[in-house]
C-alpha cells in the first residue's frame, strides 16, 4: 500500500533489481482480501504466485506483521508453477 515515493525509496534502500507496484489506495489488497486483516489499516503480509492464465496458483497470508514465507518457499512454489 506504499505510494510511489515510498516504493522508490524502498527499491533504492534494498537495492532491488525488479519493479515494485505501489497501491496507495489499497485497491489491489482489497480485491485480494488482505486489507486490514490484522486490524492495523494496511495489508497483511502476503504473497501470491499468479499463473500466466491469471489464476492464483499459491498464496500465503501472514497472521502477524512478521509472519512471512522465506525466499526458498516462494521460489519452490514458483518452480512448481513453471514445471507444471
Amino acid at each position: 500500500m506504499d505510494d510511489n515515493k515510498e516504493s522508490k525509496e524502498l527499491l533504492k534502500e534494498l537495492g532491488l533489481s525488479y519493479h515494485l507496484l505501489p497501491d496507495p489506495t489499497g485497491t489491489v489488497v482489497r480485491k485480494y482480501g488482505v486489507y486490514n486483516l490484522l486490524g492495523d489499516g494496511v495489508a497483511a503480509p502476503s504473497v501470491f504466485v499468479i499463473s500466466s492464465d491469471q489464476l492464483v496458483f499459491w498464496k500465503y497470508i501472514g497472521e502477524s506483521v512478521s509472519d512471512r514465507p522465506n525466499n526458498q518457499i516462494i521460489l519452490a512454489k514458483i518452480g512448481m508453477l513453471i514445471s507444471r
